[in-house]
């Protein structure tokens, strides 16, 4: 017969596993067995198409995390359910330490981390974009030709240390190999961040898990805003801006001088020209003058002799 104390230890340890539970993402389930026949021929010719198969069931298995009523394809209904139940802040989401542990000390449950658009309402806009259903066909070509996909492992380990904040384990991911291709398979396989990788903090893999999910589905994160970078390009634009609109005025007061000198510089070849003709005519007017005195002269000289 148990004792009280037995009982108590027991509820405790349950609801001790309830919210470890609460703290971890929520599986897909296996296989596709569950969705309607044309979906699972679709699925079936895709694979058989596919290099990237492990890719492909990883992405699979994400679409099934947001596919709530498994008809085969994401509402955007779900897809608001999907983001407030699976990547609000939480606390697989509030690791702050450096260890490998899970113990309570390492669990810092005032600093959560944030994944993009946090709040905003943009997710669902972006991830469905014009489409209101979405199926794995979909899910995985918008995957492939996406720009997380074609992350390099640099690119990717660059994601690790700075978005994801466990720089800790860039040695790991490097020596791995881990590009951007195989964060579908670090969002929604457990085993391939404890057994491949080998990171035994469930906390951790919860965390990179989450993040891998957030770039998976909605894209690179977005650069962070630095307001002093800002107000430092603020200034700069309105300093152009400034020097921009001084030059125009200064040209445009250049070229109304110029044209004014110009202006005066004809008025004065004119008044030039004009004094030179006048002068012209004098010279001539006084050679008439001087012949005219010459032949007075002679005239009186013929009649007096």
């Amino acid at each position: 017969m148990m004792t009280h104390n037995t009982v108590l230890l027991l509820v405790l340890a349950a609801l001790l596993s309830s919210a470890r539970l609460a703290g971890q993402p929520r599986q897909a389930d296996s296989g596709t067995s569950k969705l309607p026949p044309d979906r699972v021929t679709e699925y079936q010719a895709l694979l058989s198409t596919v290099e990237d198969k492990a890719g492909l069931e990883a992405i699979r298995a994400l679409h099934q995390q947001l596919d709530d009523d498994n008809d085969g394809t994401i509402e955007p209904s779900e897809t608001g359910d999907f983001i407030k139940a699976d990547l609000q802040p939480g606390l697989h989401e509030s690791y702050s330490g450096q260890g490998v542990g899970d113990s309570e000390i390492n669990i810092d449950t005032q600093s959560t981390i944030h994944t993009q658009y946090d709040g905003d309402g943009r997710r669902e806009k972006l991830f469905h974009g014009k489409d209101t259903e979405i199926t794995v066909q979909d899910l995985w070509l918008t995957w492939v030709k996406g720009d997380v996909h074609n992350w390099t492992v640099e690119q990717t380990v660059d994601w690790l240390q700075n978005n994801v904040d466990l720089p800790q384990y860039s040695e790991i991911f490097s020596r791995e190999g881990v590009n951007g291709s195989q964060l579908a398979r670090a969002a929604s396989d457990p085993s391939f961040l404890s057994k491949v990788l080998g990171i035994t903090s469930s906390i951790h893999r919860s965390k990179i898990s989450l993040k891998a999910m957030d770039v998976v589905l909605f894209g690179p994160p977005k650069e962070p805003s630095h307001w002093l970078k800002d107000v430092i390009l603020t200034s700069l634009l309105l300093a152009l801006l400034t020097a921009l609109f001084w030059a125009y005025r200064t040209k445009k007061h250049s070229e109304a001088h110029l044209s004014k000198m110009i202006k005066d510089m004809e008025s004065l070849a004119k008044a030039e020209k004009a004094l030179q003709d006048m002068q012209d005519k004098l010279v001539v007017q006084e050679q008439v003058i001087k012949k005219v005195k010459v032949e007075k002269v002679n005239l009186i000289k013929g009649e007096g002799g």
